[in-house]
């Protein structure tokens, strides 16, 4: 397991503040309409956040994203009957958030491309409706999912997600690709990072580059 992950994260999300007081509320908003692929101000919330992504253009972010292939984060649990492809049930069965992100990235020139080659073998407890002390910790995760074989000459790689609080699917995400890829480039990127604390919530539009550390109990501590 990596000890140590760079990452990046483009919005922020207040999930303790008050529900009637701005901003915290239209980000908890923003959050819950990027997690359904839902419309966030009349528009798709995630083709709204990568287009103020290419108009914002934060040096930070658009670094850790240029000239990489992007893999999106597995959803909690494999696709109904191991399918990739949705030929039938509902919508939820098959909505990939990480996958709809990754797409719009590409499509805006912002990263290289990229492939969906981490993929959920069973399923695991979702993080965010997990109490802190039942949530997946990153050897879970890993064991949780592979890699799976594909011919690339990709040295850079972003693991994708739509939202990070913690940090430890993408710490296991990427050390996963480490061990596939050994030596490659690897960093991890959100559209959203949770700030626990209200009080140090201000704003939705707030990107950050940081890193995600194993701790010695197993678990994760994301700096910030």
């Amino acid at each position: 397991m990596l000890s140590r992950l760079p990452f990046g994260a483009f919005l922020a999300y207040s999930p303790n503040g008050p529900a009637n007081e701005e901003p915290h509320r239209s980000s908890q908003r923003l959050r819950r309409a990027i997690k359904a692929d839902g419309i966030y101000l009349g528009a798709p919330a995630i083709d709204l956040a990568v287009r103020r992504l290419v108009e914002e253009a934060p040096a930070e972010i658009l670094s850790i994203l240029h000239d990489a292939v992007l893999v999106p984060a597995p959803r909690s649990a494999p696709f109904p009957e191991g399918l990739e492809i949705p030929l039938r049930g509902t919508a939820r069965d098959f909505l990939w958030v990480p996958r709809r992100i990754c797409q719009k990235l590409v499509e805006a020139r912002l990263a290289a491309g990229w492939a969906p080659i981490l993929v959920r073998r069973f399923k695991v407890a979702k993080s965010a409706g997990a109490a802190r002390g039942d949530r997946p910790l990153p050897a879970a995760h890993a064991e949780s999912m592979a890699v799976v074989a594909q011919a690339t000459a990709a040295r850079r790689f972003v693991i994708v997600d739509d939202v990070v609080t913690r940090g430890a699917t993408l710490l296991a995400c990427a050390s996963l690709l480490e061990q596939r890829y050994t030596g490659a480039d690897i960093s991890g990127f959100a559209l959203l990072r949770t700030v626990s604390n209200p009080n140090e919530f201000s704003n939705i539009l707030e990107p950050v580059t940081g890193s995600i550390e194993l701790r010695p109990t197993g678990d994760t501590i994301r700096r910030p």
